[in-house]
């Protein structure tokens, strides 16, 4: 068995595709992977954009933050957020797909992750070094039933709406498999 084969995966089971590669992407705005930016005055989208004539599974969203002063109570060591983080499924015109997963509340604090992550939410806060604390967020898509399947062309976007400048590193990466459409 390989790597990324399950006999119990609901890939093998439905028999009808098989991966043509795997998903390990950072969401991405204007080429920059680094999320601690102003979007206070206009919006920053980081997104991850499934190819031309492929698929999507995404299974996982994982979340890598540095910075200091973090707590549960306040965003990674911003004070708590005043419009919030939304993570939305969009088509390349930008109109939802899925459901906002926030319900258009957005993630507001450290804690709020857990709504969409659960005991994976990253609570446990690290002392990463002078100044700087760490933590991740490791939301499983897939727990909820299935990944999450997208088209050709349609966006996993985060979007942040509030000032994150002051963070020294915050990446969100998407692992899952690439098929060829059918």
């Amino acid at each position: 068995m390989g790597l990324f084969t399950r006999s119990d995966s609901i890939f093998a089971e439905r028999g009808t595709f098989y991966a043509s590669e795997t998903i390990f992407s950072y969401l991405k705005n204007a080429g920059s992977r680094n999320l601690n930016v102003d979007g206070s005055v206009a919006v920053k989208d980081f997104d991850y954009v499934v190819s031309a004539g492929k698929s999507a599974w995404l299974e996982r969203l994982n979340l890598t933050v540095l910075n200091d002063g973090m707590a549960p109570s306040n965003f990674y060591g911003v004070p708590s957020l005043a419009n919030g983080m939304l993570a939305q499924v969009v088509d390349s015109d930008g109109v939802t797909v899925l459901k906002d997963f926030t319900e258009g509340s957005g993630l507001v604090c450290m804690m709020c992750w857990s709504a969409l992550a659960g005991a994976d939410a990253g609570g446990a806060i690290q002392t990463v070094g002078v100044g700087d604390d760490g933590s991740n967020v490791r939301w499983t898509m897939a727990k909820c039933g299935e990944p999450i399947f997208l088209r050709a062309g349609q966006i996993f976007r985060l979007k942040v709406r509030d000032n994150l400048s002051s963070m020294t590193r915050f990446l969100a990466m998407v692992q899952g498999i690439l098929v060829d459409e059918v």
